[in-house]
């Protein structure tokens, strides 16, 4: 099996994660860790610990779409469009590598496009508080519970800082992933559209399954083997004038094992997720020191030696 911790420099393997809309950390730290914890639901606080910024201008509203695949378009044209974004989520993942666990999970992402810049964060009970600065120059991925970061340098605009993110931590419908992608999420296949209704709000609803080949690809990056996906689904609600995600819905499953020095860490794993944005604020106005990672008391940083340590 693939050496999951050589190829982000850190120590520890349970460092390795998946990322939804929001980051799916913890679930697969435990899948690498073998980590035991409650089947109970584990508790966060969800409460932001941070000042929400005010919008600037809106996006601008766009007729109704032709299509599933148009809407989608639209929706990731509109990260890609805007000028900034706040965005912060809370997800629900319920998944099964050997038995079924119960996780939850915040994510904030700022960013603005000109000049490219990022700041992520997730926080869940199981891998504490993960970090992602990107400042132009240098991207940060910082381990609040190890006290542990990496820095790298990097060249080009906010699609070489959301593909970094993605080599080192695979993303399914994350604003991170539109910022990269073409006109659609990378690996959708069928996208079907319905007018409904979100929290008493209008939204589009659109559905539809990924690819076989993205599904397979993507159990490779996750588990270091490639997997036969029986599952993958996602549902999302849509803001009909901005094309903004409001909530969505990911279920993905594979039949196979994964056994490491003989112990069973996964047999037809399953993962399901449910993300609710609880904010969403276009344009809003960021300094730099948004950007800027200040390693905290006593932070060690973890030397990246050569490239080859993120790809073998």
């Amino acid at each position: 099996m693939k050496d999951f911790s050589r190829r982000i420099a850190f120590p520890h393997s349970g460092m390795f994660r998946i990322l939804a809309y929001g980051l799916m950390s913890g679930v697969f730290a435990a899948f690498l860790g073998g980590c035991n914890h409650s089947n109970k639901p584990i508790k966060l606080d969800l409460n932001p610990t941070f000042t929400v910024p005010s919008p600037g201008a809106p996006l601008p509203q766009l007729p109704k779409p032709a299509n599933g695949m148009q809407a989608l378009e639209r929706m990731t044209q509109a990260y890609k469009s805007a000028n900034s974004m706040f965005i912060h989520s809370s997800a629900t993942i319920n998944y099964t590598l050997v038995s079924t666990r119960s996780l939850l999970q915040t994510t904030t992402i700022k960013y603005q496009t000109n000049p490219a810049r990022l700041f992520m964060t997730v926080q869940d009970p199981l891998e504490g508080t993960n970090e992602y600065y990107a400042d132009g120059t240098t991207i940060v991925h910082y381990s609040g519970l190890s006290n542990q970061y990496t820095r790298r340098s990097y060249t080009g605009g906010m699609e070489a800082i959301a593909k970094l993110i993605d080599k080192e931590s695979p993303q399914v419908f994350s604003p991170v992933l539109f910022l990269m992608s073409g006109k659609d999420p990378l690996g959708v296949q069928t996208a079907s559209i319905k007018t409904e209704s979100y929290q008493g709000k209008p939204s589009l609803y659109v559905s539809g399954n990924f690819s076989s080949s993205y599904l397979s690809n993507l159990s490779h990056r996750i588990f270091g083997v490639t997997m036969k996906s029986t599952r993958g689904e996602y549902a999302v609600d849509l803001d009909p004038n901005t094309y903004l995600l409001m909530d969505s819905e990911l279920h993905f499953a594979w039949t196979g094992k994964v056994k490491v020095n003989g112990k069973m860490l996964a047999e037809n794993p399953k993962v399901d997720i449910h993300e609710v944005e609880k904010d969403n604020v276009v344009n809003p106005t960021y300094t730099d020191d948004t950007f800027r990672f200040t390693p905290p008391n006593k932070a060690q940083e973890i030397y990246i030696q050569s490239r080859s340590q993120l790809e073998q």
